[in-house]
């Protein structure tokens, strides 16, 4: 996923919906499968560098006594401007599809 702004974030059962526009300006539906835990912080309406991977943060480190995230991914979007991490998701996988 390229650069763009986060739209809207919805929950549902094990599931995490994005809303994304990219540079391109083309609307994105980014789905978080079985994701267990997301953080953010002035995320909507934010202009992000893409959505990135980490097998391994100082996020899901801090919760490895907890079984269930030992096997996830932890997936994060940095601001553009300051490249900060701004949201920050611990999922299974994800998908994207246009909308």
């Amino acid at each position: 996923v390229s650069r763009g702004k986060i739209e809207q974030v919805t929950c549902k059962r094990n599931e995490l919906l994005v809303i994304f526009t990219n540079e391109l300006d083309e609307s994105l539906l980014i789905t978080f499968h079985n994701a267990i835990a997301f953080n953010g912080v002035s995320t909507i309406g934010a202009e992000t560098c893409g959505l990135s991977e980490e097998t391994d943060s100082n996020f899901s480190q801090d919760k490895k006594h907890i079984p269930s995230v030992q096997n996830k991914k932890t997936y994060y979007f940095r601001a553009s401007n300051n490249k900060d991490i701004i949201f920050t998701i611990i999922a299974d996988s994800y998908k994207t599809e246009s909308i």
